[in-house]
């Protein structure tokens, strides 16, 4: 079975390509088998149509918070809500968010969904430097119109599995927040270089194999085109197939209890205060004993948890909500 990992933009181009990992799961190991670029939305289009199966992690965020769809009047079910960002041209959902945000206080102009909290990242509404919203309008409504399962705004019976991944989860686990990659030239770095070297050791380390349940096959010429493109995409492929392997192998994809579903789409109801599962990490007393959710998922470090051993940075399915109607 395919096991991929797509690193998205939503501008792609020869120079700036959406990047794809495809491997395989065979007995307890991931195998690389090759990256590529993805140089246009038709192509990208055209892999979502790629019969199955497959499970495929996506680097971008694939819904809004609550609070912004209900805010702007967009329908709260996740379908319609993508339908919606979808049928605007970029510059009228640019527009949509910018007008949003001008007469909102400093701190109350782009909202976070409670994945976002737990993952420690930005709010989809962003616009500039990382424009993860320029990336929901051109990927949401893209797999939205594909006849693919994506749990838990759209679950099917699909043999074609699509999930939202965020690669800087699997990345912490190993260098922590240090930087190990850049689009600019000119920031790009040694530093970063051996980042990028020292996460790809990790990916192939018993640590990794623990915390995860299976091992990375990368052969010596794959690992090294890894760590020399300074761009990150290559790796940030990779990463995102880890977390669909990772969700592959658990029930509902690794979607905590605390996910719901309803007729208008996926919402959270809350985080047990004190469940590892709920946070998507094994229910295992002896190796992670109960963490509160701000640890495991939320706005304090794991480290911050005294006595407590950081539950696995992994995964995808459960950067919760990926739907519109979110908590927050």
């Amino acid at each position: 079975m395919l096991v991929g990992g797509v690193d998205f933009t939503c501008a792609p181009s020869r120079r700036k390509p959406i990047t794809r990992a495809d491997c395989r799961l065979v007995q307890g190991a991931l195998l690389l088998e090759r990256i590529r670029p993805i140089p246009g939305f038709k192509a990208f289009e055209a892999m979502l149509a790629e019969p199955g199966p497959w499970i495929v992690g996506f680097d971008f965020p694939f819904g809004q918070s609550r609070r912004f769809v209900e805010g702007v009047g967009w329908p709260t079910g996740w379908q319609r809500c993508a339908e919606t960002a979808g049928a605007l041209s970029r510059p009228a959902f640019v527009a949509v968010l910018e007008d949003y945000k001008r007469d909102r206080p400093v701190g109350d102009r782009e909202h976070r969904r409670v994945t976002d909290q737990r993952a420690r990242s930005i709010s989809p509404q962003k616009l500039y430097g990382v424009p993860v919203g320029r990336m929901y309008h051109a990927g949401a409504p893209r797999i939205a119109a594909a006849r693919v399962s994506i749990p838990p705004c759209r679950p099917t019976g699909d043999n074609r599995v699509v999930l939202e991944a965020y690669p800087a989860l699997v990345a912490r686990r190993f260098v922590g927040r240090a930087g190990y990659k850049s689009d600019e030239r000119a920031k790009q770095s040694a530093a970063h270089r051996a980042a990028r070297a020292a996460l790809v050791a990790g990916l192939v380390s018993a640590l990794f194999r623990d915390a995860y349940g299976f091992t990375v096959a990368l052969e010596p010429d794959a690992a090294e085109d890894l760590v020399a493109d300074a761009t990150g995409d290559r790796l940030d492929a990779l990463l995102c197939a880890v977390q669909a392997a990772w969700a592959l192998g658990r029930p509902d994809f690794g979607i905590p209890p605390a996910a719901t579903r309803s007729k208008a789409g996926s919402s959270i109801r809350r985080c047990p205060r004190r469940h590892p599962k709920a946070a998507g990490v094994p229910n295992d007393p002896r190796r992670y004993p109960a963490v509160p959710c701000r640890y495991a998922r939320g706005r304090g470090s794991p480290s911050a948890a005294p006595g407590h051993r950081s539950p696995p940075a992994a995964l995808v399915s459960y950067r919760l909500p990926c739907s519109a109607p979110s908590a927050g």
